[in-house]
């Protein structure tokens, strides 16, 4: 079981994650640097954002989402990933390269998504989920196959995120 390998916590996040480094990004202490030399900041707001860490050149790099707030970056992968979802209707898991191009569905027809942690090492994304009364972490392949659930009946995870310390 790859839990043996991961201790898996509880993580309270915000709506707004910047994601530098080991902050939210799930991967490792370096921070996402781009060609040129530039590092780089990601975060979602009603978008996905990014910009230089001392605030400089601001892009909005992925637009006509309904409600992300979630990011992890892969940057091995050279992909970003985000939850998108609005009460009441199904979430759904996403991502786009690290500047915003070839945007798709990983995985949709989700509960209420909240909080993401990828484990490129191993191939795989956790995420919270809260369904009806309750809560479940759940984890799959980076592409969105072979999606299971983790750990169920968890009272309330939603606005945590999983977080994968080896």
């Amino acid at each position: 079981m790859r839990a043996s390998r991961f201790m898996v916590i509880l993580v309270l996040f915000l709506a707004m994650v910047v994601c530098y480094g080991p902050i939210g990004c799930g991967e490792d202490e370096e921070p996402v640097q781009q060609a040129g030399g530039a590092v780089k900041m990601y975060w979602a707001a009603e978008n996905i954002y990014r910009a230089d860490t001392d605030g400089s050149n601001v892009e909005e790099i992925v637009s006509g989402l309904r409600h992300p707030t979630f990011l992890a970056v892969h940057k091995a992968g050279e992909r970003i990933y985000w939850l998108d979802a609005v009460l009441e209707e199904p979430g759904m898991m996403q991502r786009a390269g690290l500047d915003g191009s070839d945007v798709e569905d990983v995985i949709t027809d989700l509960g209420y998504p909240a909080g993401i942690a990828l484990d490129p090492a191993g191939g795989k994304v956790y995420w919270t989920e809260w369904v009806t009364d309750s809560g479940k972490i759940r984890r799959a392949n980076l592409d969105g196959s072979s999606p299971e659930d983790v750990l169920m009946d968890l009272i309330g995870p939603t606005w945590t995120a999983p977080t994968l310390k080896t």
